[in-house]
């Protein structure tokens, strides 16, 4: 069935959107290949990208999506088209493709003579969808709060993750350079946290899982001077377990350490 309303496709952008995290593989091989994309966009947060044929078959996933025999980016083009008007070529969102796939590790495929093109889909702070029609008229939907949050929140931290992957370029503690593995880790978590806070890089380490899951609850913090404290409720046998040593460290940046700071003082487990 195809997409017939801006909560589908906004679905569908959430869905796609989390296989960069749990199914980097299907990912890359969907977002590096195809002719036609979303483009997503909003105040306080980044653009991202989704191809067409993902996201015009409703509620959609890579299960359903690979068992689709019949999936056709013609017929999803369609369905999106009555949604945000017509697909267009444009040189500034071919860049911007570009940069956002090789931001992710991921290899767009290269087009020879073939333009790729662009339907621009803006979530505002309005409570409202904003959407081009064939015509080219902006028309604006009433969408609800809670949907509208959901998506912030999403978006928000895949542009989190991003910023961190820029200025870390590998794992924060252990130097492992496996992208796909590493996970973006809050010193101040994201529902205590502002929106200037929630995407500030200062305000994150880049983190293989095990960390990041100790980190996040508490066991492990970070020095101003970068070494690991380790909490006394983990055991030893534990920190054997989860891979600690209190040899490892962490290079800061002096705007790190008033969120380090929170992390260490609100949620260290001591």
């Amino acid at each position: 069935m195809l997409i017939k309303s801006h909560d589908d496709l906004v679905n569908n952008l959430l869905t796609f959107n989390e296989y960069f995290h749990s199914d980097f593989n299907y990912y890359s091989k969907r977002l590096g290949s195809g002719n036609c994309f979303v483009v997503w966009v909003g105040r306080y947060v980044n653009l991202s990208f989704a191809p067409s044929r993902f996201i015009g078959y409703t509620n959609n996933s890579k299960d359903v999506h690979e068992g689709n025999m019949t999936k056709d980016g013609g017929v999803t083009n369609k369905a999106i088209r009555t949604l945000l008007g017509v697909e267009r070529p444009d040189n500034e969102w071919e860049q911007l493709y570009v940069e956002y796939c090789l931001e992710r590790g991921v290899q767009p495929q290269k087009r020879n003579n073939k333009q790729r093109k662009f339907w621009v889909f803006e979530i505002s702070l309005n409570d409202e969808y904003v959407f081009e029609d064939i015509n080219g008229n902006q028309h604006t939907v009433p969408i609800s709060t809670d949907k509208e949050s959901k998506v912030l929140r999403r978006v928000g931290q895949d542009r989190f993750r991003s910023d961190l992957i820029q200025y870390w370029r590998r794992c924060s503690v252990t130097g492992s350079k496996s992208l796909q593995f590493l996970r973006a880790s809050h010193m101040k978590p994201w529902r205590k946290s502002d929106n200037k806070e929630r995407l500030d890089p200062f305000n994150g380490f880049l983190l293989t899982p095990n960390l990041d899951v100790l980190f996040n609850d508490g066991y492990i913090t970070f020095s101003d001077g970068g070494n690991i404290i380790i909490s006394n409720l983990l055991t030893d046998d534990d920190a054997h377990i989860f891979g600690l040593s209190l040899d490892m460290r962490v290079e800061l940046d002096e705007r790190h350490l008033p969120y380090l700071k929170h992390h260490r003082e609100n949620e260290f487990k001591s």
